[in-house]
């Protein structure tokens, strides 16, 4: 990967969140992770499992700004999360999620966000198991499975940023 990120903040940190917080760790893709998740136990257990530099409960806990964004939590939440997002970053930040859909998620973030700091570029790994929390998270749940990336701007730059993100910790990407 030609990108290292300095700083990635992935909220929710369940099943996907901690098997991406262990891939970009393992493949040498971010240099700290952060966390984000509304269940202070999730949080204890993430930081247990060593699995971020720090996890809070609350977006406002966070002093200074991110180079990638990665939201794993349910599709109900996003308006909420991009809102926040929307009031917390202040400079260029790419964004990208792992939901299964992707107009209603499109339409969300055109319809609340207005903050031009915010490079969203939708996406949609393949990947899971029918257990779900930090603890049955693992790095390789991502190898030799398809991620479907759908941005809805042009912005080629992003997209490859996001592209080689996903191909750094094992997806074949489809655009």
């Amino acid at each position: 990967m030609t990108k290292k990120y300095n700083s990635v903040l992935i909220i929710g940190m369940g099943l996907i969140g901690s098997s991406i917080s262990r891939a970009l760790v393992e493949n040498h893709v971010a240099n700290s992770i952060y966390g984000l998740d509304s269940d202070d136990k999730i949080i204890k257990k993430c930081q247990d499992l060593n699995l971020l530099v720090q996890g809070e409960t609350s977006l406002k806990k966070f002093d200074f700004q991110f180079d990638l964004i990665i939201i794993c939590t349910p599709l109900s939440v996003y308006k909420d999360i991009f809102t926040s997002l929307s009031d917390f970053i202040s400079q260029p930040t790419l964004i990208t999620d792992v939901g299964s859909t992707k107009m209603s998620t499109i339409n969300d973030f055109k319809n609340v966000v207005t903050n031009k700091n915010m490079i969203f570029v939708p996406s949609h790994p393949i990947a899971g198991l029918e257990k779900s929390g930090p603890e049955y998270g693992f790095s390789k749940l991502f190898e030799n499975r398809y991620c479907i990336i759908t941005p809805y701007e042009k912005n080629d730059a992003a997209v490859s940023s996001i592209s080689e993100m996903w191909k750094s910790i094992g997806m074949t990407i489809q655009i």
